[in-house]
């Protein structure tokens, strides 16, 4: 007796619970690295109240300033000074009915600036239009489709 071959809702219902697996793995992976921040934060604190504590001296965290944002926090929000605003339909006026990868649509992104953005700020860019592609492509009352998987993955409107 030969063995079946998987019919494509077999396929189809694997590739469900594997992306499903996939999302719960990135989803656990993003709490294990918040948890990482908030305990180097944390040691970060301790040092300085060990450091005055050696000293005499008060001071408050060398992470901080004044208004209690982190100084990574403050370096992103100077490289996104000089963007674009990418809400509403900024990234879907680059999704056309071909299909494109995303590299392509970020490609088209950027020729439409007026300005040449620097790395940090194409970091920014590339890191919006990835989360944003995600979103469309799930969302059921946008037109943005998408086939493939991985860097292959193409986006096309339908």
């Amino acid at each position: 007796m030969r063995p079946s071959r998987p019919t494509s809702k077999s396929i189809q219902r694997d590739l469900t619970q594997a992306w499903k697996l996939l999302n719960q793995l990135a989803e656990t992976l993003t709490r294990i690295a918040e948890d990482t921040a908030a305990i180097s934060q944390a040691a970060a604190a301790e040092k300085e109240a060990a450091r005055a504590a050696r000293t005499g001296k008060r001071g408050r965290p060398a992470t901080k300033s004044t208004n209690g944002k982190s100084a990574a926090n403050r370096s992103a929000n100077r490289a996104a000074k000089g963007l674009p605003d990418t809400t509403g339909d900024f990234f879907a006026r680059h999704v056309k009915k071909r299909k494109q990868t995303a590299a392509q649509i970020f490609q088209s992104v950027l020729g439409s600036l007026d300005v040449e953005p620097s790395k940090e700020q194409a970091a920014i860019l590339r890191n919006r239009l990835a989360v944003w592609l995600s979103n469309a492509s799930k969302a059921a009352s946008n037109p943005v489709n998408s086939e493939g998987v991985g860097k292959e993955r193409r986006y096309f409107l339908g």
